[in-house]
């Protein structure tokens, strides 16, 4: 329980000073939704017609959809990062890396994270095991992060590549938004 208060007190001080030096907390299998939630930024365009979901991930600053970002990284368009309900700056974002085939970027942003995700093994998930969909489907003014749990419901391969059918759905705006397994990785 103490532990639980602790990482909700923590990321609300330190707004208090940005160069207050922490590490970030490494979501665990008994992490609760509202700290997860942490991890999950919203990606949103310079004029606001393009959104996306991001998240900070262990080792890898943020991570997303690659055809959510490919105006950034092909155009050299502006795209920004934030967390609504915790932080209301917005940072520019920079695609470090992307794999087009894969559909995934790894972005660099000039913001600390306070959680980060766990990438979890090479193991895939399984049909009937549960996940955890977060991210800003939709995304409106004053909407925090959507958690939706429910199972896989398929497993598939295309090009080469395993992918896997979700009960939760995915509606515009969640791309790039992590689904985590029963360990939140």
């Amino acid at each position: 329980v103490l532990i639980g208060r602790a990482l909700m007190a923590r990321p609300r001080l330190l707004f208090l000073d940005d160069k207050i030096k922490t590490r970030p907390v490494i979501a665990t299998a008994t992490t609760k939704d509202r700290v997860l939630e942490q991890a999950v930024w919203l990606l949103i365009s310079e004029n606001g017609d393009a959104q996306a979901t991001a998240f900070s991930a262990e080792g890898f600053d943020l991570l997303t959809a690659f055809h959510a970002v490919e105006h950034v990284a092909r155009q050299g368009a502006v795209m920004y990062a934030t967390r609504p309900g915790y932080d209301d700056r917005r940072y520019p974002i920079t695609v470090a890396k992307y794999d087009e085939v894969r559909d995934v970027a790894q972005l660099t942003v000039g913001a600390p994270s306070r959680v980060e995700l766990r990438i979890g093994p090479a193991d895939h998930p399984q049909v009937g095991q549960p996940i955890t969909l977060l991210g800003f489907p939709r995304y409106h003014e004053g909407d925090g992060v959507h958690v939706h749990h429910g199972p896989v419901t398929q497993s598939k391969v295309y090009n080469k590549i395993p992918h896997f059918v979700i009960d939760p759905v995915i509606f515009r705006g969640n791309s790039g938004g992590p689904g985590l397994d029963a360990r939140n990785r």
